[in-house]
């Protein structure tokens, strides 16, 4: 009998998936691709060492241009190289492909992994960060780094050979910090450590990739790299940590700093004279300033719990709180009630009992009963509770009986018949009218703090909360509540607002944004801006060593447009870099910084003579399409002319995507292209390069690709760099440039 259970499973089973598939399978089974092999499909085929998995995949995908499909386990996988299929794809699938969850443990959700309806909220978010105005309020913090790039090689004059890379890319690392956060990347002591932890990650993952039982997950959460990857990523996550506690810091000083020029401001307007008392009439017009001090008393209340008596019972919701119980009100909690949507948050640093009293009674919200001897005890942070306890309990709890030796029977402790007495004798003292006579008085108090301030000014630390107490003892301020102002949010038209990570910040204030997703996305923004930019730039360098008259037009350009080897390159002489901008795409083109796209169809594609079968994962392999010969002739040559715009004209706009296309494009384009022209543009204005490698152009010299996540050029070359001084070259820094951290 179990025989037959066993066998009719094995045929059920199968059947099933290959039915589910069938649409899958009858499509792939018209495209063209190598031999496939049931559970693992084609992958035993891409199955090599780390140095040529890269050469192999391309390889394969090379011999059966221009579409190709793979089976990997039940995963079809379908590569095109030409720019008709790549647009209709990025235009029409914009999820990602089920690849991209191998970067889950380090970067879920973000704008690289992400499913199309978290992509675009946060694509909605982030995009502010990335407007040409905010890209070019960088320019200047870009060409700092740049020239303590120069001034590094500089100091390497006569020393020993340095790998060049790993400076680069800490200079890149540093330049996003700088602008994508407010962290002053000097602060964060373990940032070449940041660097490590990216390339072991990239590692791990390409010796995955290649190593196909590993790609079954089952396999995968058994091995000992599967530990090391965790590992890697806790390292990784706790530096980005890091970097989110500075820039808190760093925004809660800013809200602070913000609000006080704000108070300051409304001063002014309402006080232009510094020497004059404020009216009565003007201290009523300070209507921010008031809005501060109920934020501030939100905050930090003078007192940190009501209580009351219940007399008969409240009904509270599902709750009773019953004749002769206790009621509290605890403030903090009640005023940081996060189903009240208050935007600032401060954290309160109480002490010793109050802060084990807070936490128990924030750990049970919104209510919670506690027994102290035989006395209940209920506390609600509930503001609909709140309201029904203060308007129908007007005893206090008998814990105020604890105040009656130094103030028994006052409107604070006592009972309600003597407080209604007291109540109703006191309240004429304190009438608006009487209240106003008291204005002279508090002007009087208020400059004798002032006066003070300045008596101290550069003397010894003094206690200020003293000075204050002194000159306000003898009067006793009851507010009036005056009219409600809608509050105003901090300037947002501000540069530093709307910075990348300062903006996430804000958002997160308001709920819109998870801290968690804050601190992938900071982790795929930081990993993107430093590290494809640094090989960016080390490729350009070591390409321009290689072909030496392609690096003279770069330098005679540079000369012509900066002809002051002591000045800083402008937004606007940047702009008028035509040929060193041709340069960057043609390097681009031939070593484009990730090797493929993948996208997941959700639908059929059709991209004659075939189709795309929902369901399949579409791959353009970008080294591929930017080679392709029917759209660049001579493909293997580096020739940065193809980008005059009469040739770009001339090509599909799908030909080359180094940054993708569509609306899931690349949100650091211009970010990536302004730091790279800055930086070299800064290098070759004061150095020529010169390495060991040199090709012709019928040599295949630019395939000298690395097995990375992004691609590198992967030869260690012996090299040099030149110092120019005007028209001489003088000093040699020996360099190398290995890509290799």
């Amino acid at each position: 009998m179990l025989i037959w259970i066993f066998v009719l499973c094995v045929i059920i089973i199968p059947t099933s998936v290959l039915w589910k598939k069938r649409w899958l399978l009858y499509h792939a089974w018209k495209i063209p691709g190598p031999l496939s092999v049931p559970l693992v499909g084609s992958a035993f085929l891409l199955s090599a060492t780390k140095d040529n998995f890269f050469d192999l995949v391309c390889g394969k995908l090379d011999s059966w241009r221009p579409v190709i499909k793979l089976w990997v386990g039940s995963q079809l996988y379908i590569a095109t190289m030409r720019p008709t299929d790549v647009e209709k794809i990025l235009t029409n699938c914009l999820n990602k492909s089920p690849f991209y969850e191998n970067f889950n443990d380090i970067m879920k959700d973000t704008l690289l992994t992400s499913k199309v309806s978290i992509w675009k909220e946060h694509r909605k978010m982030i995009n502010p960060s990335f407007n040409l105005k905010i890209l070019n309020s960088f320019h200047d913090t870009f060409v700092s780094y740049s020239t303590e790039m120069v001034k590094y090689l500089s100091d390497l004059e006569g020393g020993e050979q340095t790998n060049l890379f790993p400076v680069i890319w800490e200079k890149t690392l540093d330049a996003a910090l700088a602008t994508l956060t407010n962290v002053n990347p000097q602060v964060i002591k373990e940032r070449r450590r940041f660097i490590t932890v990216i390339v072991k990650f990239e590692e791990i993952l390409i010796q995955r990739f290649h190593t196909f039982w590993l790609l079954v997950d089952f396999f995968w959460k058994l091995s000992n790299l599967h530990k090391e990857h965790k590992e890697v990523c806790q390292t990784g996550h706790a530096f980005l940590e890091n970097i989110l506690l500075q820039e808190k810091k760093q925004y809660d000083s800013d809200d602070i700093n913000d609000i006080q020029e704000r108070v300051y401001q409304e001063l002014v307007s309402v006080l232009p004279n510094m020497e004059n008392s404020p009216t009565q009439e003007e201290i009523n017009r300070l209507d921010y300033l008031e809005r501060v001090i109920k934020e501030t008393l939100r905050l930090v209340p003078t007192v940190p719990f009501i209580l009351q008596y219940a007399d008969e019972d409240i009904k509270c919701g599902p709750y009773v709180f019953p004749a002769g119980s206790n009621l509290i009100v605890p403030l903090v909690l009640l005023h940081k009630n996060p189903a009240i949507q208050w935007e600032y948050m401060v954290v309160l640093k109480a002490k010793s009992f109050f802060e084990v009293v807070y936490r128990n009674l924030d750990s049970y919200r919104p209510v919670i009963k506690t027994w102290i001897g035989s006395e209940l005890y209920i506390t609600t942070i509930r503001p609909a509770d709140v309201e029904k306890i203060l308007v129908n309990c007007l005893n206090k709890s008998p814990f105020y009986e604890n105040f009656n030796d130094v103030m028994k029977d006052t409107l604070l402790t006592s009972k309600v018949s003597i407080w209604k007495d007291h109540r109703k004798m006191i309240n004429p003292s304190f009438n608006l009218k009487i209240l106003s006579s008291f204005h002279d008085i508090f002007v009087k108090y208020s400059r004798e703090i002032v006066k003070y301030l300045l008596d101290v000014g550069g003397t010894e630390q003094t206690d200020f909360l003293s000075v204050i107490w002194e000159q306000g003892r003898l009067n006793t301020i009851i507010a009036e509540e005056y009219k409600s102002y809608e509050s105003e949010d901090r300037n947002d038209d501000t540069i530093e607002s709307k910075r990348f990570l300062r903006n996430l910040t804000k958002l997160n204030r308001t709920n819109q944004i998870t801290r968690e997703e804050i601190l992938e996305e900071t982790n795929f923004m930081l990993m993107a801006a430093s590290e494809t930019a640094a090989i960016t730039i080390n490729t350009i360098l070591t390409i321009l060593g290689i072909y030496s008259d392609i690096q003279e037009r770069v330098y005679q350009e540079l000369a012509s447009v900066l002809p002051n080897i002591e000045n800083s390159p402008t937004q606007e002489e940047l702009n008028r870099l035509d040929y060193l901008e041709r340069v960057v795409k043609e390097i681009l083109r031939l070593v484009p910084t990730i090797p493929f796209i993948m996208r997941y169809a959700d639908e059929d594609i059709k991209c004659d003579p075939y189709v795309f079968p929902a369901g399949s994962n579409l791959v353009i392999p970008l080294v591929l399409l930017h080679r392709d010969p029917e759209v660049w002739p001579e493909p293997e040559k580096f020739d940065p002319d193809r980008f005059l715009p009469d040739e770009v004209g001339k090509r599909h706009r799908c030909s080359y995507i180094p940054f993708s296309f569509g609306v899931r494009n690349c949100i650091g384009l211009k970010f990536g292209m302004m730091v790279v022209k800055v930086m070299v543009a800064t290098i070759l204005r004061n150095f020529k390069v010169t390495h060991n490698l040199q090709v012709s152009d019928g040599d295949n010299g630019l395939m000298l690709l690395r097995d990375q996540i992004v691609i590198q050029i992967g030869e260690e070359l012996d090299g040099m760099v030149m110092i120019r001084s005007g028209d001489n070259r003088q000093g040699v820094c020996p360099v190398k440039f290995l890509q290799e951290v």
